[in-house]
């Protein structure tokens, strides 16, 4: 079911949705972080991430649509002290899924209320 109104219990006590939405988001962001710098590539894996990185490295234009945002932050995250500099493209893209994770658990919980649906719709 689509909720077309604002849910129930937020009119009951926003500051303790607000807190157990933090909570959620924190949780699933946290745990798809860990298993995505568990399996996270060292360095320059092969498709699209030479472009990617290289499209970051030089503020350039990559493939249609360009990524333009993508471009902006891996080129501040091609600053960090780091080894590779695959390893660095590779952690931004493993941060910014892991926050993607953390948003649909978000989503999820607004519309069915569920924690547990929502953890799972998110990981």
């Amino acid at each position: 079911m689509i909720r077309t109104s604002t849910p129930s219990h937020i009119s009951i006590a926003p500051r303790s949705l607000a807190l157990r939405g933090a909570a959620l988001f924190g949780l699933t962001t946290l745990l798809a972080g860990l298993a995505y710098l568990r399996t996270v590539a060292p360095g320059v894996f092969t498709l699209d991430s030479p472009e990617l990185t290289v499209g970051a490295y030089s503020l350039g234009i990559v493939h249609a649509p360009g990524y333009p945002v993508y471009m902006l932050v891996g080129h501040l995250f091609l600053k960090l002290p780091l080894s590779d500099v695959g390893l660095r493209m590779n952690l931004l893209s493993a941060l910014s899924a892991a926050c993607a994770a953390g948003i649909i658990t978000l989503l999820a919980w607004w519309l069915t209320e569920r924690k547990l649906a929502s953890l799972v719709a998110g990981m």
